[in-house]
């Protein structure tokens, strides 16, 4: 299911956001769609892919096709049952505040862990983060890297600058 993920993706990696063709969104999109069916038929069968069911990397590759699903309403139903289980250490704490962070921002709210950034005319600018004066603590916590390095990467992934810019959120519609 990773590699399906990851698959659908490889664009992303190798082009600027302009030029990302309507046809490779669409195939994104279907990957991602598909995927979710697969991954919340296994949540109903086994119960969310933990570190025991399937190993560390299993777990982080679970919470990532989660995190690409465009079905928020299951994303938000997810957290509290993944919450538990990051601070029981069942799956990475770093994992579910990507998560959060993205369902945060779908919901128009500031963001907990500074993971969620948006391509604005060919840069990145984070979107804005609850008590700015404790996120690296909070970073730190849960084994992010700092906020610095986590940009460092962005930039070099995606081959943008990432700007300190700050992005308002705005709610996704329904």
């Amino acid at each position: 299911m990773y590699l399906r993920d990851q698959d659908a993706r490889k664009f992303m990696m190798a082009l600027p956001p302009d030029q990302w063709t309507d046809s490779q969104e669409r195939r994104r999109q279907e990957t991602d769609t598909a995927l979710t069916v697969q991954l919340k038929e296994i949540v109903k069968t086994f119960g969310w892919p933990t570190f025991r069911l399937v190993g560390m990397d299993g777990a982080s590759q679970a919470l990532l096709i989660l995190n690409h699903s465009a079905d928020h309403e299951w994303q938000r139903e997810m957290l509290p049952q993944l919450e538990k289980l990051a601070e029981n250490e069942e799956i990475q704490a770093a994992d579910f505040a990507m998560l959060l962070d993205k369902t945060l921002v779908a919901s128009g709210k500031p963001q907990r862990y500074g993971m969620d950034f948006k391509f604005i005319d060919g840069k990145m600018q984070m979107y804005t983060v609850e008590d700015l004066q404790h996120l690296a603590d909070r970073r730190e916590h849960v084994h992010l890297p700092p906020l610095a390095v986590y940009k460092h990467m962005l930039a070099e992934i995606y081959h943008l600058k990432v700007t300190d810019e700050v992005a308002q959120p705005e709610p996704l519609k329904p």
